[in-house]
């Protein structure tokens, strides 16, 4: 039977994931390690893709990734084709490294990416790698020690981390690592890691836990009308699906002043709005060097 296509498309957000054929270890050494990660920060940058979150494990790894432009077969293509290379050369194997295909899922919910987050850094304790998250923070092989170390690596998109985790209350790595450690639930049993096997949980306990739930507050609808008034565009064109211009540039501006005064993690707004957590990233970043204007207040 023919393969179907792969859902892609300009600003997708794609879990990405592939094992070694049989089952059998992609990564032997830190050397491996070290030049599949050197290729995957040479890609990202020459195809224009950001990392949100990562995991190298023995036989197979996480990507949580994000394609402006909709090109995550370019990315895969060349970044695992030079890490195969590089691999049968070194250990003098022929045949393919992988099995199968690399699989890719998209995200269609923007719950999902605080739950994709958390399920590929917990990877390493899922599998025992890791017995504690004391050990994950010193755990080389993930996008884990790079948030609570405070050393960004310069390719992992930690600013995309930080609005998914943007709290009034706390700092947003302390949200972030109160949310992991959400995820490891205790023992129930012989052979029971403590931790949800499932990489996306829409049970009711997880909906409460996300901050993308609550519904709007005044402040918000009081910016809503500003803007409105402003730009002569009616509170239903906003929320609607237009993607005339002007009703973008619309939703930019409630986007950038409702992060501004209300402290509200993209998200939420997003959802305040009506329109996927990727699109409000993808406006605010895409408003120009100067910005929109503001309306008056």
């Amino acid at each position: 039977m023919p393969r179907r296509p792969r859902i892609d498309y300009p600003d997708a957000v794609h879990h990405v994931y592939a094992r070694g054929n049989e089952k059998r270890a992609v990564f032997l050494d830190d050397r491996d390690g070290d030049f599949f990660l050197s290729r995957l920060k040479q890609n990202l940058s020459r195809w224009e893709i950001r990392c949100i979150a990562w995991a190298l494990m023995p036989n197979h790894f996480h990507l949580l990734i994000r394609c402006p432009k909709g090109n995550l077969a370019s990315l895969m293509q060349c970044f695992l084709t030079g890490y195969s290379l590089y691999f049968n050369k070194r250990y003098q194997r022929v045949g393919h490294l992988f099995q199968n295909r690399y699989k890719s899922e998209v995200l269609s919910r923007e719950g999902h990416f605080r739950e994709l987050v958390r399920y590929i850094h917990l990877n390493p304790i899922r599998a025992g790698i890791c017995p504690s998250m004391k050990e994950l923070s010193r755990y080389s092989w993930t996008g884990h020690r790079g948030i609570v170390s405070e050393r960004e690596n310069g390719w992992q998109d930690l600013e995309t981390v930080r609005e998914m985790f943007q709290s009034p209350h706390r700092s947003w790595r302390q949200e972030y690592l109160e949310f992991l450690e959400a995820g490891i639930r205790p023992s129930q049993g012989p052979g029971h890691t403590g931790v949800d096997r499932s990489p996306i949980r829409a049970d009711h306990h997880e909906r409460e836990l996300s901050p993308i739930t609550s519904e709007p507050p005044a402040g918000y609808f009081e910016i809503l009308e500003r803007i409105s008034a402003s730009t002569g565009i009616s509170l239903d064109e906003i929320k609607g699906k237009s993607r005339t211009a002007r009703i973008i540039h619309a939703r930019r501006l409630l986007l950038a002043i409702c992060r501004d005064e209300l402290k509200a993690p993209v998200c939420k707004i997003s959802r305040w709005i009506g329109i996927p957590v990727h699109s409000g990233w993808y406006l605010l970043r895409n408003g120009g060097n100067q910005g929109p204007a503001r309306p008056d207040s």
